[in-house]
């Protein structure tokens, strides 16, 4: 997966200070953690997904999957140099996040290769309820490079949608996990 692979920006979503699991890096957020108890992050790679269907004709077409944490997965698919998820439930329910129409921008793009599972829980009782991807678009015509947003995913099964973008910033992490943790912020983009 050519396209995922490429470097994330320095300002890749991080764990929360507060969790007991969060390691000190550069980078992490310097606000003060969510007033939502017991909110920590766990991370999955678009880099670690094995080609399910692909196709060679007309710019290529990939479908790949990528597990990801407490049972839940993502299907990353490409076609004309850019990506869709759809995010799969242990329960077998699937969401597709229309990354493209949602965001309404419709330039190439792709997923960063870094994925934030925001939810609450220890151990095996950990539950995701809310992502953070990275998206990489062209904005402009003939772009050289691509901008990256985060998108904040609400997760609830079949409803499951993005409710935030959250443009490129020195805060750009710290607001969209604030975002994520809070349930009561944002309606479904589209």
């Amino acid at each position: 997966m050519t396209t995922a692979c490429s470097a994330e920006t320095p300002d890749q979503p991080q764990s929360d200070p507060a969790s007991p699991a969060a390691s000190a890096q550069p980078g992490e957020p310097a606000t003060p953690a969510s007033p939502i108890a017991a909110r920590t992050s766990q991370f999955s790679k678009t880099t670690d997904c094995r080609v399910i269907e692909s196709t060679s004709e007309e710019g290529g077409y990939f479908k790949h999957a990528c597990n990801g944490p407490a049972g839940h997965s993502l299907t990353v698919t490409e076609s004309d140099l850019r990506q869709n998820v759809e995010v799969n439930f242990p329960d077998g329910a699937t969401a597709n996040l229309k990354l493209s129409s949602a965001t309404q921008r419709s330039g190439f793009n792709k997923v960063g290769e870094t994925v934030e599972w925001r939810g609450t829980g220890e151990g095996a009782a950990w539950k995701p309820d809310a992502l953070v991807l990275r998206y990489l678009v062209q904005d402009q015509p003939e772009a050289t490079t691509d901008t990256p947003y985060l998108l904040v995913v609400r997760l609830d099964g079949t409803k499951s949608c993005i409710t935030h973008e959250v443009a490129p910033g020195a805060s750009q992490s710290d607001q969209a996990r604030a975002l994520a943790d809070d349930p009561t912020v944002g309606q479904c983009l589209s």
